[in-house]
Formats: C-alpha cells, sequence, structure tokens
C-alpha cells in the first residue's frame, strides 16, 4: 500500500477541463496539503476541485479524526480565498491493516459544508453545484482578477533558480 509510485509517474500539470457543471481540476490525497497545487487549479479558472484521496486513520481524539480536522480547515481556506467548489472524496473501510475513515464532503465558495458523508460508513452523497454562487464569490473577492502572475512566475523562477541548482 502507498507504493504507487512504483507502478506510475508524477504528473507534471495541473489541468483544468471542461464538464456540463463548470470548469473541473483534480487533485490526489496529499495534494490537497500543497497550497501551490490548489492555486494552479485556481489560476487555471477552475470552478471546481475534485480531491481524490486515500487518507488513513491517524489520531482519533475528538468527534472527528486529527487528519479531517486539518483538511476541513484547508479546504475551507482554499474555497474562501479561491471562490471554487471542492469535493473531497476519502476512502472508507480497512485494508492491509489500515482503517480509512471517509469523511468525504462537498464545500461552497464561501465555506460552507453543502454535502457531508460522514465518518466510517460508506455513503452516496449528492450535492447541488450552483454556478452563481462562484460568479457571486469572485464579484465580491476578485483575488484572480488581482493577481500579478507576472510577480508569480518571476518569484518562482528566482527561487528554483536560486534554490533547486
Amino acid at each position: 500500500m502507498f507504493d504507487e509510485l512504483r507502478f506510475v509517474a508524477r504528473g507534471k500539470e495541473i489541468k483544468t477541463f471542461d464538464t456540463k457543471i463548470g470548469k473541473v481540476s483534480m487533485l490526489i490525497c496529499r495534494d490537497i496539503f500543497h497550497p501551490s497545487l490548489m492555486f494552479l487549479a485556481y489560476a487555471s479558472n477552475a470552478d471546481i476541485v475534485l480531491v481524490l484521496s486515500n487518507m488513513p486513520l491517524r489520531g482519533l481524539k475528538g468527534e472527528k479524526p486529527a487528519i479531517q480536522e486539518t483538511v476541513e480547515k484547508a479546504i475551507d481556506t482554499y474555497t474562501n480565498f479561491f471562490g471554487m467548489f471542492v469535493a473531497y472524496v476519502n476512502r472508507v473501510g480497512f485494508d492491509d491493516g489500515l482503517g480509512f475513515f471517509g469523511g468525504s464532503f462537498v464545500c461552497t465558495p464561501s465555506g460552507r459544508k453543502l454535502a457531508y458523508a460522514g465518518l466510517f460508513d460508506e455513503a452516496l452523497t449528492f450535492a447541488e453545484i450552483d454556478s452563481e454562487e462562484i460568479f457571486k464569490k469572485r464579484q465580491t473577492f476578485p483575488l484572480l482578477r488581482e493577481e500579478d502572475m507576472n510577480i508569480v512566475k518571476l518569484n518562482f523562477d528566482k527561487i528554483l533558480e536560486d534554490s533547486y541548482d
């Protein structure tokens, strides 16, 4: 388990593709902990980011696993800043001695949980995506319009040149 790099290589791009429900980007599991990847989806005008996850259970001290709290806080922040929906889909059940807790949810552009599958049980969960919410959030908080991608690129290029020679 968790040996996927033996079989597949890491991707080199965050792609956004057109669907009937809007522009969609996809992240895999721990990608959620890398704000730069979510920023790339946002900069590509994603309306929805799907996060397919295989997050095992670690640290159950309260109502939710500690890692679920971390994931929810990260996604709340991303949706609020970037004005997009995020659908986080996590595995549930047991495999090879590891427990997977589920906890899948859909978060709106304002950080509100639109749908929640719950913990520790399989569930088929539906959420209605209202593209008007994306439009309203991006009108009132127009970060992408204000973003200067040339400054971002210039600084990333400099960081890469200085740090990763």
